[in-house]
């Protein structure tokens, strides 16, 4: 048996009796042959394309990509389990041709919209938009979109296929980051608007008052309001300047 020219299998009918074979028994052998060889080959080929179905499905769940392709000639989208299943669907959800723009957020309508405007029209490579989708339990999910048009020899559209991947959690994280970022930024200002007006120690100083009873009754001590100069109560005196005096039995004063 051979399909395409090349040897698929054989096939042979065993008889306990020696037989001649006509002509159109040897066609009828080699019909069928052909058919079975043909069933054999479709087999492969599902088998082949069923391991790279396998191998996409596993490659997108390590890469936390999600597939959609949108026929455009069917109008008909596919989206892979994986892109369900970030938006919170089961396989079986979201079947036929659902409104994909019913599911980005309004403020990010317009943007995507432009964005995969201008790349159909062939103003640029590739489509890639940032935007918020709808989870299946209301929440907003940021996502990456990245996809390519597939056209015809004429430019008409027939086929748009890409991908998606959740980045909200980075997201979260950037937020988080800009606001610490923020806050300490205002902590500095504060702390340089501060430190650039002295604070009043001189005056604090000047405008205390220690109570202190001099020995004359006299509730104000004798240097306050003085400077540290002339008030100082126990400014030493050159030893010239002291003059002590003591009895003397003659009357004269010792120096």
């Amino acid at each position: 048996m051979r399909v395409q020219g090349k040897p698929a299998g054989l096939l042979g009918l065993a008889n306990t009796l020696p037989r001649p074979w006509d002509v159109s028994q040897q066609l009828l052998m080699k019909l069928i042959g052909t058919s079975l060889a043909t069933g054999l080959e479709r087999l492969r080929i599902e088998a082949r394309l069923a391991k790279l179905e396998e191998r996409n499905s596993l490659a997108q769940s390590a890469a936390n990509d999600g597939l959609w392709d949108f026929d455009v000639e069917n109008n008909e989208v596919y989206f892979s389990p994986r892109w369900k299943s970030m938006l919170g669907y089961r396989d079986e959800d979201l079947r036929g041709s659902p409104d994909w723009s019913s599911l980005v957020h309004p403020d990010d309508l317009p943007r995507v919209q432009a964005a995969l405007r201008d790349h159909i029209d062939g103003k640029t490579p590739n489509f890639e938009s940032t935007h918020r989708m709808r989870h299946r339990s209301g929440e907003w999910r940021w996502v990456v979109s990245r996809a390519t048009a597939r056209v015809d020899e004429h430019g008409r559209l027939l086929r748009l296929v890409g991908v998606e991947f959740d980045i909200t959690e980075r997201k979260l994280y950037e937020e988080a980051l800009f606001r610490e970022k923020e806050s300490a930024q205002i902590t500095l200002q504060s702390i340089g608007t501060g430190s650039s007006r002295p604070m009043p120690i001189r005056s604090s100083i000047t405008s205390t008052r220690w109570p202190r009873r001099s020995p004359a009754g006299d509730s104000r001590a004798p240097w306050a309001g003085r400077s540290r100069k002339s008030s100082a109560p126990f400014t030493r005196r050159p030893a010239s300047r002291w003059r002590i005096r003591s009895p003397c039995r003659s009357g004269a004063s010792a120096r």
